[in-house]
């Protein structure tokens, strides 16, 4: 029996999407949600609108959402799947995908443009960096500054490309091996125990929170590297109260003169340096052997085979250093407690 009734009619419902402890979707409960709103007496569901969880689902668990909806949906009962993305073709796939599970109307919602913010937050972007493993295996690097703390989000895509009017656009991809940096599949990734790890890399992390989960890895300065490798050379030159004005705009001129636009990455032991007095090309690498170092330290002060797993970096060093001489550290907050 076939209803008569238009599909866009009575009460459509935005659902709510039940997620369970690892923050992958609970399907399961996601049709008896279905059901119970049928049983209760509305007239359909929206699965995949603009707001709510949408932006941070897989491609996957996208189309996976609207199937099980029409699964449990009863005779009558309307599935509407929001088909709004960043680009014509996205939309059309989408559209593609709820006619093949059987949804009966399509909800076309003008997207949520990656604005200043990009939509979170209350800081706008500083830095929108794009790493290019192939077509289908590419990263968005987003970096925002929230009260002097920089914070990274990093996304996964495919097919990346900018239209004549200056228009990005890209398809979302579900996390797995082979995108750049290989920081997925990597068996050292350290997420914190709460979290999956497709749900925590795509996730807003302060620079702090990325090094402590990926420093063991690969590439264990990938995701901050990039970020201070194409760092603008008006935010690379600390300002220099001492420095002759003449001098300081000088040096951010020769700053830019090298300053790169786009990178090709032939090896992994690359040279790169872009804070200090040879901008363009010194030493170093994001490679985990090119960047982790053994800090050893003796003295009255420091107990015998203390071994400190946790990582730091050259601005805890100097600091360290600075309050086992009895000094006054200038940035109190990286000093190591040795002692403890």
């Amino acid at each position: 029996m076939t209803s008569s009734a238009p599909p866009w009619h009575g009460v459509i419902v935005a659902t709510a999407l039940p997620m369970q402890d690892d923050l992958s979707v609970d399907f399961d409960a996601y049709a008896t949600h279905v059901r119970w709103l049928a049983d209760n007496g509305c007239h359909g569901v929206a699965p995949n609108g603009s707001l709510g969880e949408y932006p941070t689902l897989t491609p996957a668990e996208r189309r996976r959402v609207v199937e099980v909806a029409v699964e449990a949906a009863p005779e009558g009962f309307t599935v509407m799947r929001g088909v709004g993305a960043y680009g014509a073709l996205e939309s059309r796939r989408c559209a593609e995908e709820a006619a093949e599970a059987g949804a009966q109307v399509l909800m076309a919602l003008p997207p949520n443009s990656i604005p200043a913010n990009f939509a979170e937050g209350s800081s706008p972007l500083s830095q929108a960096i794009w790493l290019y493993g192939d077509d289908e295996h590419q990263l968005v690097e987003l970096v925002r500054h929230d009260g002097g703390e920089t914070h990274i989000r990093v996304i996964p895509v495919a097919r990346l490309r900018q239209s004549k009017e200056g228009r990005i656009s890209w398809t979302d991809q579900a996390w797995g091996s082979g995108f750049p940096l290989r920081l997925f599949e990597d068996p050292n990734l350290a997420v914190p125990d709460a979290s999956g790890r497709a749900a925590w890399l795509s996730a807003w992390h302060s620079e702090r929170e990325w090094f402590q989960t990926i420093h063991r890895c690969r590439y264990s300065n990938g995701v901050i590297g990039v970020t201070e490798h194409l760092l603008p050379p008006s935010q690379a030159l600390p300002a220099n109260a001492g420095m002759n004005p003449l001098l300081q705009k000088f040096e951010l001129r020769r700053r830019q003169l090298v300053q790169a636009d786009f990178h090709i990455f032939a090896t992994d032991h690359w040279n790169f340096n872009v804070r200090n007095f040879n901008p363009g090309g010194n030493h170093g690498s994001f490679l985990r052997i090119s960047t982790h170092s053994v800090w050893m330290m003796a003295g009255p002060s420091v107990p015998r085979g203390r071994h400190i797993r946790e990582p730091y970096d050259s601005l805890n060093f100097a600091s360290t250093l600075l309050a086992c001489a009895g000094k006054q550290a200038p940035m109190p907050d990286r000093v190591v407690d040795v002692k403890r």
